[in-house]
């Protein structure tokens, strides 16, 4: 069996920097805390730019978020709009 760490023939990221460096990432408690404490505000417009430039559109970003958390447009864009936590 091909060791998993060596395989990127199959992996979905273009870009074989990028899928070593997401592969060898190590997850910390310190790392988890960031991510727990970050605001919704602040990442949607990261996930939004990076879909964008791989040919997706807002309203399926949207659509995605609403599957996974059940918000309809208007709690979405209420977190969107938040600046605090």
């Amino acid at each position: 069996m091909e060791n998993p760490r060596t395989q990127t023939r199959n992996f979905p990221y273009t870009n074989t920097l990028a899928a070593i460096k997401l592969i060898n990432m190590k997850v910390t408690a310190e790392k988890n805390e960031k991510v727990a404490n970050m605001i919704f505000a602040s990442i949607y417009p990261l996930y939004l730019n990076r879909l964008e430039k791989n040919g997706r559109t807002k309203e399926e970003l949207n659509q995605v978020i609403k599957w996974f958390t059940g918000f309809d447009q208007d709690a979405l864009q209420a977190l969107i709009d938040e600046k605090h936590l």
